[in-house]
């Protein structure tokens, strides 16, 4: 599948504007790393992006990278204030429900 134009890429945080409606805001990019590896037909990609909150309070965010079909993440890390968060493959809804405990706890969460 091609990328389409106007395509969400990079960190947001979703707002709530006038009138109810939600919208994204992005998240200020600082710095952005790349480390390629061609072994034989096989690129194995690593992207190191730095994201910094500038908002008084803590935000909720989404990160998107959209990838071609015939792509796979196969690792996600992410860093808070110092502390590192490495993902672990679950069940959607038990994802989602583990996600949706730890905000309603206000601790940090991904999905």
């Amino acid at each position: 599948m091609p990328f389409h134009k106007n395509e969400v890429c990079g960190m947001v945080s979703l707002c709530e504007g006038l009138n109810g409606l939600s919208f994204y805001s992005p998240v200020p990019l600082v710095s952005v790393h790349v480390d390629v590896k061609v072994v034989n037909f096989t690129a194995q990609v690593e992207v190191t992006q730095e994201f910094v909150n500038r908002e008084r309070n803590p935000i909720e965010c989404v990160y998107f990278f959209p990838v071609e079909e015939e792509a796979a993440v196969v690792d996600f890390t992410a860093e808070l204030e110092g502390r590192k968060i490495q993902t672990q493959i679950k069940e959607k809804e038990a994802a989602r429900e583990e996600y949706n405990q730890a905000v309603k706890n206000r601790q940090t969460a991904f999905l």
